[in-house]
């Protein structure tokens, strides 16, 4: 015991001195260890600040009204924090010690998987001496350095999986049982699609350890092997069902479904294969030269270690396999290699076994062992991948050398000096890929010696975040002041749109405002159609996003938005909603809508979905506001209506009477007109004179493209300007990772306030089209102002409002559907005068309940879906762990390992 508490001593110290002294450079250059890019500027520190927010607004964190239109944040963020054991200590600190944490979590996570490593190696009763390289090894890989500043909670699954493993060791050899269920408990609270991968990780391992068992032919062996560990697994799963269980509802009401299939072409033949597979393992991975060094051992000794070398096997056809790497990695891109610490951890446990039972006194021994460590220093000086190619070509051959010479000597003196020299090879490499990658990160950030920057890993380098760019991002002080100032009080909900160099699609989440944007995975799909495919909004098409129907005066008005803030100066030029009075707040611009929709207030006409999907998309926002449109079943008969082309909205142009240029190669076909060119396709749409009101502009096509892609500009003369575009990347026909292949082949232009426009110049991207439909509409907005009215005389007067709840009174003169500025979530529950009464979707994406004549009290309260069958799982899987712990019907197990 005491001898290995000095080893574990050891791996601590080397971890942290390995970490610390390249990272310190981080610090000293005035940098934190963040990203500044991608996801974790846009998304994971948003999110911390608001579950740090409502964390300690007393109330439970189920809902939170500052991402979309709101949204179940116990239900949509449980894949990225909620759960996240590394985060919570950071719930205590204040909101803005979270980039200050990043190192120290980094090197306490690191440290965790070495200790986790030695642990498992040394259950297995593997030498200290190669537990501690081993434990190194597995650590400090490309991948595990790179990832924490880009997505830190990828890392998890490192630090994880040997703590399950030790945990599994412990179950099958010894029937204890809590370090397995806890460990599968954390990993499975931590991320649900991170689990997916663990579990296939425990399989193979599962699978190579039974084969390790003395009676391996019988069918009830396998059974009962598997049915033991199996059962516990189930239990530590089941234990994290409150927040597991809810995390996969969402999933399964996200676009997960609508998600294109991933290219998994094979790499080619034999050569190109090997090729990518020691590429996917030494770039994008950053894999250590240790395990990869001793698998022509194995192979030579086949009869010794044929599980070994059957595991080893299955693992490089997987990583050689573009479709295999992408299921092990939870069916992602095959180039991020998702699975790495998979990967990566059993090959350590192959590695450390071949070391430990190869007699290396024996001459073929030895001489494969140097044989593959000059073919490895080949490789790497033929690909390299850090600042150092020479040095680290030179490693293997040392390591291989002194470890020979260690196995072959008697001198117990001499012994310790070629261990610490074999060791200190390893831990060169190990300090070589922290290093390089730290000062590609500082060259980056300071755009010095950028040409030597060597990383080959899985992202790009971004540059680091700083002091100055995160509290321009995340404290900026004139946001600060207006929204502060502009807030709702306790009793009223209204949201608001702030436009700033500052904001990004999650902003709201952290300046606590009620919004309409969010990116993030897990956001509701039905949020996402609805503007996608139902208003056919402009801008890029793609999945993960709601942009938030910034140029629609009617959506504004309906989801009730009070302001438009601008804390840039000259950046509100460009706004020209309908109703909007323009004011300052401390050298903000304010735009505030005299008009907006109350919370709540009533429809009197309803019609089906059927009928909005059937109308044009140049005025669909315009039915919305007038009339309530729910699923079919749905339709109260007393309030059904039909309907028409509102009145308001009158048609001021159409395709007829467009030019076709004479590059285009226009041409009738049945289903429209059919334009194809090698240059970009100019048009112009002429619109009629007319009266001031919603100029918009709505195509429907059919693009004959390599992805069925458009970009389209649309201009009018008087310099608006909008554009759109579907799957296609930066002007070219390549699909992005999150495009919508399937969304509807249509867009409307939604101009804003106009009445001097005579002309509307549309620019396609070269390629073959069939332009199906346009047409031009100007919608004055007579009649707004009464419903405007009536809206607010029949509203719903808020008496309490929460995250979680609210409540408020509501006069009805005549039966219709109140409208609830609440996305649709099957978790609200809606009571009126205590009695509890259904919620239908309306509008395809807000809440509404039928309510006859009468004063009523509305209340509605919130528990995320999944959360009361979680809760009874856990119960569940509590008791059956104490039912298993008394009777222990495996305790005589004769097919422990």
């Amino acid at each position: 015991m005491n001898q290995t508490r000095t080893w574990l001593a050891l791996v601590v110290v080397a971890v942290a001195t390995i970490s610390i002294i390249p990272m310190q450079n981080i610090v000293t250059n005035g940098f934190f260890y963040v990203a500044n890019g991608g996801d974790i500027k846009a998304q994971y520190i948003h999110y911390f600040n608001e579950f740090h927010e409502l964390v300690r607004s007393g109330e439970l964190p189920f809902w939170s009204w500052e991402y979309a239109l709101g949204g179940s944040f116990w239900n949509d963020y449980g894949y990225y924090m909620l759960g996240d054991v590394f985060i919570w200590p950071l719930l205590a600190l204040p909101v803005d010690f979270f980039p200050h944490a990043n190192i120290p979590i980094a090197i306490i996570k690191l440290i965790l998987m070495a200790v986790g490593a030695f642990l498992l190696l040394n259950k297995l009763h593997i030498n200290f001496h190669f537990a501690f390289i081993g434990s190194l090894a597995y650590t400090f890989t490309g991948y595990h350095i790179e990832f924490f500043y880009i997505h830190y909670f990828f890392l998890n699954i490192a630090v994880f999986f040997p703590y399950i493993l030790l945990g599994f060791e412990r179950l099958t050899r010894s029937n204890k049982p809590a370090l397995f269920v806890v460990m599968v408990f954390l990993a499975s609270i931590g991320n649900f699609y991170f689990m997916f991968i663990l579990t296939l990780g425990i399989l193979l391992y599962a699978l190579y350890r039974f084969f390790t068992l003395t009676d391996k032919k019988r069918i009830k062996g396998f059974v009962s092997y598997h049915l033991h560990w199996g059962l516990y697994y189930l239990i530590g799963l089941g234990l994290s069902m409150p927040i597991f269980l809810p995390s996969l509802y969402s999933f399964l009401n996200s676009n997960a479904s609508y998600r294109p299939e991933i290219q998994q072409e094979l790499y080619g033949g034999v050569k190109e294969t090997l090729v990518s597979t020691y590429q996917l393992l030494s770039w994008n991975g950053g894999m250590s030269f240790f395990p990869l060094l001793f698998i022509p051992l194995a192979f030579i000794q086949f009869k010794r270690f044929k599980a070994l070398v059957t595991l080893i096997t299955v693992l490089l056809i997987i990583v050689g396999v573009p479709p295999l790497l992408s299921a092990l990695g939870g069916f992602s891109n095959p180039t991020e290699f998702r699975s790495f610490p998979i990967v990566n951890m059993l090959m350590i446990v192959f590695t450390v076994t071949v070391l430990n039972q190869t007699d290396f006194t024996k001459v073929r021994h030895a001489f494969v062992l140097l044989l593959s460590s000059l073919f490895l220093s080949y490789l790497y000086y033929l690909f390299p991948f850090n600042r150092y190619p020479l040095l680290t070509a030179i490693l293997p051959p040392v390591f291989a050398t002194t470890f020979a010479l260690f196995s072959y000597t008697k001198s117990n003196a001499i012994k310790r000096s070629l261990f610490v020299a074999s060791a200190s090879a390893l831990i060169l490499f190990s300090y070589i890929t922290v290093s390089t990658f730290v000062s590609d990160l500082i060259s980056k950030s300071t755009n010095t010696d950028t040409e030597q920057i060597a990383h080959k890993g899985v992202w790009s380098v971004f540059p680091l975040m700083d002091e100055d760019v995160y509290k321009a991002v995340y404290e900026d002080k004139a946001i600060q002041t207006v929204v502060n100032e502009l807030r709702p009080g306790p009793e009223e909900f209204y949201r608001m749109n702030v436009h700033s160099n500052s904001v990004r699609y999650n902003s709201a989440m952290t300046y606590g405002y009620n919004h309409t944007t969010a990116y993030q995975s897990l956001l509701p799909w039905d949020v996402q159609q609805f503007e996608m495919d139902i208003l056919a909004e402009t801008g890029t098409r793609s999945l993960n996003l709601n942009k938030g129907y910034l140029n629609s005066t009617y959506m504004n008005s309906l989801i009730g938005n009070r302001y438009h803030i601008f804390t840039d100066q000259g950046t509100s030029g460009s706004f020209n909603l309908y109703g909007y009075e323009e004011r300052t707040v401390d050298q903000s611009v304010v735009f505030e809508n005299n008009y907006r929709m109350p919370f709540g207030f009533l429809y009197h006409d309803v019609a089906t979905n059927e009928q909005l999907l059937s109308s044009s998309y140049g005025f669909r926002d315009r039915l919305l506001f007038e009339t309530a449109f729910v699923n079919e079943e749905n339709v109260d008969a007393q309030l059904q209506t039909t309907v028409e082309q509102p009145k308001s909205v009158k048609q001021i142009g159409t395709m007829s009477t467009i030019e076709w240029p004479q590059s285009a190669q226009a041409e009738q076909v049945q289903t429209g007109i059919k334009v194809s060119s090698d240059e970009p396709i100019t048009f112009t749409l002429p619109i009629q004179e007319h009266t001031r009101g919603q100029l918009s502009v709505a195509m429907e096509f059919e693009a004959r493209t390599p992805t069925e892609g458009i970009h389209v500009t649309a201009e009018t003369d008087t310099g608006q300007s909008l554009a759109f575009q579907k799957n296609m990347s930066r002007g070219s026909y390549k699909l992005k990772q999150y495009h919508y292949s399937s969304t509807v082949n249509a867009v409307n232009f939604n101009f804003g306030i106009d009445e001097s426009a005579r002309s509307i110049h549309l620019t396609i991207k070269p390629g073959t089209f069939v332009i199906q439909k346009i047409t031009a509409f100007i919608d004055d907005f007579s009649g707004y102002k009464e419903i405007y009215k009536q809206r607010q005389e029949e509203a719903l007067h808020i008496t309490e409002f929460n995250n979680n709840s609210l409540q408020g009174l509501i006069h009805v003169e005549e039966k219709g559907l109140l409208n609830l500025s609440i996305p649709y979530h099957e978790g609200w529950k809606a009571y009126v005068d205590d009695e509890e009464v259904n919620t239908i979707k309306v509008n395809s994406l807000l809440t509404g309940i039928y309510l006859d004549k009468g004063v009523h009290d509305v209340k509605l309260t919130f528990t995320p879906s999944g959360l009361l069958l979680g809760l009874i799982v856990f119960a569940l899987s509590i008791l059956a762990y104490f039912i298993l712990a008394i009777r222990k019907p495996f305790r005589n197990n004769k097919y422990r390992i």
